[in-house]
């Protein structure tokens, strides 16, 4: 009897073991075709990898998304701006502050979701280097690059001063 139940129990095993799919054989597949589309896009960080020649058209030329994108006007000749472009795992998007024309800030990244990111995170990071990209910081899911003109920013303060008057110290109650 004995004898019996084990090989019921082992019969049992051996069938579960073969039916339950192991976890790498449930991670998909990447389709080459969207792997080619945001390995192209980053081949475009060269191009944006400097503002002083940019503006919020030219970046919507580059990326290729027509009017697509979010310009918010804050008043006194500045606008801020976040213009993305999707590919097949991850996006390439600009985030910028312009005064009169020029940009003050400038965040130029590519993101990915998170589960495909791990899988594609060594070659875009070589792609970036390749096509001579910005340093970057690394997030859990993609990669970003800074660049701010503090003076432009104080310009922007002195234009609004100038309509508004200069801005006065606050003092606040400590309780």
């Amino acid at each position: 009897m004995r004898g019996l139940c084990f090989w019921l129990v082992a019969s049992l095993a051996l069938i579960l073991v073969c039916h339950v799919p192991c976890v790498a054989q449930e991670q998909e597949l990447l389709r080459s075709e969207w792997l080619a589309e945001d390995y192209r896009s980053v081949e475009l960080i060269s191009i944006l990898a400097s503002p002083t020649a940019l503006t919020v058209q030219s970046i919507r030329d580059i990326l290729g998304v027509g009017d697509d994108g979010k310009e918010d006007d804050l008043g006194f000749g500045a606008s801020t701006f976040d213009i993305a472009k999707g590919n097949g795992y991850t996006a390439l998007y600009v985030e910028g502050f312009v005064f009169r024309g020029t940009i003050g800030f400038y965040k130029v990244g590519i993101r990915g979701s998170c589960e495909s990111w791990p899988r594609i995170r060594a070659r875009v990071i070589d792609l970036w280097k390749h096509h001579h990209g910005p340093d970057f910081k690394e997030s859990d899911c993609g990669l970003v690059s800074t660049q701010t003109k503090d003076a432009l920013f104080l310009a922007y303060k002195s234009a609004v001063s100038a309509e508004l008057g200069e801005m006065k110290r606050a003092e606040f109650p400590t309780n």
